[in-house]
């Protein structure tokens, strides 16, 4: 066997180094954010820490969405809110997806029971803002009351009115100000 020259592992030596200062740059990541404007091959979010942040989208990536079986880059429209998971580029700062899904992000609310319909077991809380939201209480609807220092499993029938409540749910996309509680 012949000893490679100095010049050949010298350039060995850079191509190895170039290749893990690549491979330096690139990470797994996650981001979640609504969507500001989408492409054929790229969809720009706006993150919840309100970061503008650009996904690239190419023939691996696969989408998903609870609503639609065929979702896909089309079926993505501003004002939705996305998780992308893929390839992060720390230089480009810029997302390689691998999976796109659509998600609903619940609600967190605090306020004061303003009104109960004991019939139709729905609340009305008013926030400190002066906002007014009708919350469903569904039969999922895990309800629990702070009570002797502790949480305790608690009922419908227990609400009572000008009491402080943090609802947590998800929004009506029928009904602005409506929510399904689920806590």
């Amino acid at each position: 066997t012949t000893i490679p020259s100095s010049k050949t592992l010298d350039e060995i030596k850079d191509k190895i180094a170039s290749r893990v200062a690549e491979l330096n740059l690139v990470e797994k990541r996650g981001v979640v954010g609504k969507v500001e404007s989408v492409s054929d091959t790229q969809v720009i979010i706006n993150t919840l820490a309100d970061k503008k942040r650009f996904i690239n989208v190419d023939e691996f990536t696969k989408f998903s969405s609870s609503d639609n079986d065929s979702y896909g880059i089309s079926d993505i429209k501003k004002g939705v809110i996305i998780s992308a998971l893929g390839l992060y580029n720390k230089e480009s700062e810029r997302l390689l997806a691998r999976f796109i899904s659509e998600i609903s992000i619940p609600l967190f609310l605090h306020g004061v029971i303003s009104e109960k319909d004991d019939e139709d077991f729905i609340i009305t809380l008013s926030t400190e803002e002066g906002t007014e939201y009708i919350v469903d209480i569904e039969r999922i609807t895990k309800t629990l009351a702070f009570e002797d220092g502790d949480l305790k499993t608690w009922g419908f029938s227990k609400i009572n009115t000008l009491e402080n409540a943090l609802i947590i749910g998800f929004a009506d996309p029928k009904e602005k100000g409506r929510i399904t509680a689920s806590k």
